[in-house]
């Protein structure tokens, strides 16, 4: 909900900013959260690794191309990639690290390549009067979905620490009625 949340900000800023000419920008994003969305519609039907290939293209392609293609790196758009490069470590379990390490790795590379690879552009799309205003907005929204990130896995962290109390405790208490009829067996045999 945070990737379509962004991508919808970054649309209507843009349309308010200029739509003629951001025009190939915002139906680039638009094609893009079609994948946010899917990735939404997967978890019903309990399709929760495709939702997670869903949502890490979803996310990551869309700043990539843009930044690619239309503004380079001075908006600072590119930026998300870094904060992107969070999202495998919530959404897969430690046991998965090849993909966690893999998604991670990309979504660097992919910073690094808009950051010192990407070509300059000598009429970007956006003027340099709105630049440090996107570079702001994009801090800004960085910043929040990092806090996002972190208080969901906080969370998710916690209940299952609860959920593993819970168990233990459980068992704590099947072990000790099983003993308890052990040793009720054990007497009646005597």
């Amino acid at each position: 909900l945070v990737g379509i949340f962004t991508i919808l900000f970054f649309i209507t800023f843009y349309s308010i900013i200029s739509f003629k000419i951001l025009q190939p920008v915002i139906y680039t994003l638009l094609g893009f959260s079609s994948f946010l969305i899917i990735s939404i519609a997967f978890i019903p039907y309990r399709k929760y690794e495709a939702a997670r290939y869903f949502l890490i293209a979803g996310t990551t392609l869309p700043v990539f191309l843009t930044s690619t293609l239309y503004h380079g790196k001075g908006p600072g758009i590119h930026t998300f990639l870094m904060i992107f490069a969070l999202i495998p470590i919530v959404i897969w379990s430690v046991r998965q690290k090849t993909k966690i390490i893999f998604f991670f790795v990309l979504n660097v590379l992919c910073f690094l390549f808009v950051e010192f690879f990407s070509p300059h552009f000598s009429q970007p799309l956006l003027t340099k009067q709105f630049e440090p205003l996107i570079r702001a907005i994009a801090i800004i929204l960085c910043c929040t979905i990092t806090g996002m990130i972190l208080w969901i896995y906080q969370t998710l962290s916690e209940n299952h620490e609860r959920q593993l109390y819970k168990q233990t405790q459980e068992l704590k208490k099947l072990s000790s009625t099983k003993d308890k009829f052990i040793a009720i067996l054990a007497h009646d045999l005597r």
